[in-house]
């Protein structure tokens, strides 16, 4: 099946800010921009899920589906316990919890148990009911010390609901044609632009009253307290994955409408804004980036856990630039320049060759081996009893 580019130019846009969220969280000198990094947290991790919901088939062999999650998974699991072992002078070996999962791999530990676990079962069931109880586990998921630290299983559950949507959508072609509607995705632009405006007006307010803009803690913080369960963290979980639906639906719908092949009316009208954007494509090929978005995903923080162990920080001043932009605003444009060229570095032909066995194994030989297993139990002579022969002679 020949792949569709727009999907790689979100999965393009949303790899490069899980990069640059990261980024910033650990390596500013100054005050993060806190309005920034939960702005971004509204809907990278939630717009991936979905994504690869939309992707993902129970049809599909499981074996090498799961293998194919497992081995990266272990090989950079180890990694991240090494740097954190190395870099803390080996005191705190006893104390690490193996099943914490570093470097972001929470997710690929969760796609394993949505795709192999928890989607065959939700198939089976009426779809609205089975969003109905997805979205419930999300919600409980957050209110009991059970879902704490452990496999992170509070986020596997709390982001499932974006998953679950995204696989039932995959054969709703009314939905993704309203995607590509003009008036949907000015809406959606308006509604961007009105999002960052509001995260900037808003960013000295106690977050922990905002449960559904409290990011990254959103699907990770344990409530407890029965007043504070009931008036923050349920009422803020349901506005959170009403609010990032939304954040889905105006990314797809902004980039299905901006690279749709019938999309005439741009070229006419605002042939400026066109050419802007195939400029800004060939600064940023988020095309490529969607692409071999695994090899981003796994390998960008075995970089950046050893500098955060260093303590490096981005530089708050350069020249005289950081006097005419501000130190912040040009804090976050040299973050987001390095964020697009490690995301250059990591997609290059030569890591991919190194790292495909390793990020992308081929787990065909498994499969042939059984298959070669049930060929020989198919085709072994059955023994027959010699009474049965006998009997059967005398007929």
């Amino acid at each position: 099946m020949k792949r569709d580019s727009r999907f790689d130019i979100a999965k393009g846009f949303l790899i490069l800010l899980v990069v640059w969220g990261h980024f910033t969280q650990i390596h500013f000198s100054v005050n993060t921009p806190g309005f920034l990094v939960r702005w971004i947290h509204l809907f990278h991790m939630p717009a991936f899920a979905f994504l690869a919901g939309y992707f993902s088939s129970d049809k599909s062999n499981q074996t090498k589906k799961f293998f194919s999650f497992l081995v990266p998974l272990v090989v950079i699991q180890i990694a991240g316990l090494t740097i954190d072992y190395y870099f803390l002078n080996f005191k705190t070996l006893a104390s690490m919890n193996i099943l914490q999962p570093r470097l972001g791999l929470w997710f690929l530990g969760s796609l394993i148990i949505w795709r192999i676990f928890l989607l065959p079962i939700f198939k089976e069931i009426q779809t609205i009911y089975a969003i109905i109880i997805a979205s419930a586990l999300g919600i409980i998921s957050g209110t009991s010390e059970d879902f704490g630290s452990f496999m992170m299983l509070n986020r596997t559950f709390g982001f499932f609901p974006f998953f679950l949507i995204g696989a039932f959508s995959k054969n709703k072609k009314i939905i993704w044609q309203k995607f590509e509607m003009r008036q949907i995705a000015y809406t959606s632009i308006i509604f961007f632009i009105s999002s960052i405006a509001i995260c900037y007006a808003i960013k000295d307010l106690p977050w922990k009253y905002l449960g559904f803009m409290n990011t990254p803690e959103t699907f990770r913080t344990i409530h407890t307290d029965l007043s504070e369960l009931i008036f923050i963290a349920i009422p803020g979980r349901i506005l959170s994955y009403l609010l990032r639906f939304a954040f889905i639906a105006a990314i797809l719908s902004i980039i299905f409408y901006s690279w749709k092949k019938e999309s005439a009316w741009l070229k006419k009208q605002a042939p400026g804004i066109l050419t802007l954007l195939k400029k800004a494509n060939r600064a940023i090929p988020l095309k490529k980036f969607g692409q071999f978005s695994m090899y981003i995903y796994l390998l960008h923080m075995l970089i950046i856990q050893p500098l955060q162990h260093l303590n490096f920080s981005v530089p708050n001043h350069l020249i005289f630039l950081h006097l005419i932009v501000g130190e912040e605003l040009f804090q976050i444009i040299i973050s987001f320049t390095i964020c697009v060229a490690l995301c250059y570095m990591l997609t290059s032909k030569q890591i991919r060759f190194i790292f495909k066995n390793i990020l992308q194994p081929d787990m065909s030989w498994l499969l042939k081996q059984k298959s070669r297993q049930a060929q020989i139990v198919q085709f072994q002579p059955k023994q027959t009893d010699p009474s049965d022969q006998f009997k059967t002679g005398q007929g």
